[in-house]
């Protein structure tokens, strides 16, 4: 993380520097979540359980409209602005969101099988502007019944004054700005807790498939070539169980 911040310190300065500077209209500001997903039926319900009394807005980007039904569900109690957007991978899929959030609000991003833990009251107390917040994720395993952190810190929350940006092929928000990573875990991420078919659709395309065409398609389309033919679910599991022991991210 420091060498990001030496970096933006030396990209950004003022807007590095003005980071330090405590800003009490801040908390008056409104919460807006960004939100993708693709066929993510075992968890949307939780994850929009979790934004309740929390955001004050919801954009979320459908890869093929599957969701919209248990999505609006929530509408009366959500303000909520909905695209279906199939012909967009994850990391246009947040660019686009984002490009329809309201300025100089908060941006809070999370995947559709992920939980947002904190209180709303923790979320406004950030008074900092030129900051990007993140967080480390709590990891829910149902197979092996299994709850762990993750080692590494994940862009949770970010003010949108212009700041926002994606290096090419990085789903990852990044921040013109000063990065600090939060004491406690904000976001419970439950991919694991669903089908191993409906693992690769948490991100919608394979993310580390290297110098392929298929590089942010989903796996069906890569074993669709091999064979000619749909994967059925035994194809799928060997597949899934293949990749994971190869290290390669999904």
């Amino acid at each position: 993380m420091w060498l990001g911040n030496l970096l933006n310190l030396v990209l950004y300065p003022r807007r590095y520097l003005s980071s330090f500077i405590v800003n009490d209209d801040l908390k008056k500001k409104p919460l807006v979540c960004i939100m993708c997903g693709y066929n993510e039926f075992e968890n949307i319900g939780k994850a929009l359980a979790g934004l309740v009394g929390k955001v004050d807005k919801l954009i979320f980007v459908d890869k093929n409209g599957a969701l919209k039904e248990h999505i609006m569900n929530y509408s009366n109690i959500l303000d909520i602005d909905y695209y279906v957007k199939p012909e967009l991978n994850l990391l246009e899929s947040r660019r686009f969101a984002i490009s329809k959030a309201p300025k100089d609000v908060w941006i809070i991003v999370v995947d559709a099988d992920e939980i947002v833990l904190v209180n709303s009251h923790y979320l406004r107390n950030l008074l900092f502007r030129n900051v990007c917040y993140k967080t480390k994720k709590q990891i829910i395993h149902s197979a092996f019944d299994t709850i762990y952190a993750m080692n590494t810190h994940h862009p949770f929350i970010m003010y949108n004054d212009g700041g926002i940006h994606f290096k090419p092929l990085k789903d990852v928000p990044r921040y013109a700005g000063r990065s600090v990573n939060l004491d406690i875990i904000c976001i419970e991420n439950r991919a694991w807790c669903k089908s191993k078919r409906q693992q690769y659709y948490r991100t919608n395309y394979w993310r580390k498939w290297q110098n392929s065409e298929y590089k942010h398609l989903p796996i069906e389309h890569y074993i669709f070539a091999i064979h000619g033919e749909i994967p059925d679910d035994e194809t799928v599991n060997e597949w899934y169980d293949w990749i994971i022991s190869k290290g390669i991210q999904t």
